[in-house]
């Protein structure tokens, strides 16, 4: 319930439920256990859209740590963990940070592994904000040409890539394919979102 409370966007009736799951679950398998480090991470996700940086971090951090103790030191959780760190962080204007979780995350993941081009993408966040605009055009094209493979031409992550691409390189005065880039976000958008979205008006702006 807590996570399709955040799937619609309401993050402070998901941060109660996953408080609720999180003590029960702590209650009955104890502190260690992987499953209490899942919920731990899926509340910092809630809380990092609610800007509480600081319990984020630190939920993150207890939840790695649990993560390490109990898998493999290569297990997909652990990049992932590593992951959110760096989304968190980069949220709180840390970037170097960030982007020391993202590089750890994918040095982790296997090079075909679906939660990958995620981690791609969000350093190409990091380098973006520092004005690596060259940097950050190549990270989003990895994250595109991976998410078109995974999820097909029309999802959502395939939108927000090419929307990013094209604010990128409208920054570097690519007008014309800036343009291709940001049309193309905007159809995905459209198709998928009404007309009032958020989304939609962020392409629009680009």
């Amino acid at each position: 319930l807590a996570a399709e409370q955040r799937s619609l966007g309401q993050f402070v009736e998901a941060e109660a439920l996953y408080r609720e799951a999180l003590a029960d679950m702590t209650k009955t398998r104890g502190e260690d256990h992987i499953y209490v480090a899942t919920l731990m991470n899926n509340l910092a996700r809630v809380l990092k859209s609610l800007e509480k940086y600081e319990e984020a971090e630190t939920l993150l951090l207890r939840a790695l740590q649990t993560r390490r103790k109990q898998l493999d030191p290569t297990h997909p959780a652990i990049a992932m963990n590593l992951s959110d760190l760096g989304w968190v962080t980069e949220g709180a204007g840390k970037l170097d940070v960030a982007e020391r979780y993202y590089r750890d995350a994918l040095a982790l993941y296997a090079p075909d592994h679906t939660w990958r081009s995620s981690a791609v993408f969000n350093l190409g966040s990091v380098l973006e904000k520092r004005g690596d605009l060259a940097g950050a055009e190549r990270q989003f094209r990895e994250a595109l040409a991976a998410q078109r493979k995974q999820y097909g031409e029309a999802h959502e992550f395939v939108g927000i890539d090419l929307r990013q691409l094209g604010i990128v390189l409208t920054r570097q005065g690519r007008i014309d394919e800036a343009l291709v880039s940001l049309r193309e976000s905007l159809r995905i958008f459209e198709a998928r979102f009404n007309a009032e979205d958020p989304r939609i008006a962020e392409v629009l702006v680009a």
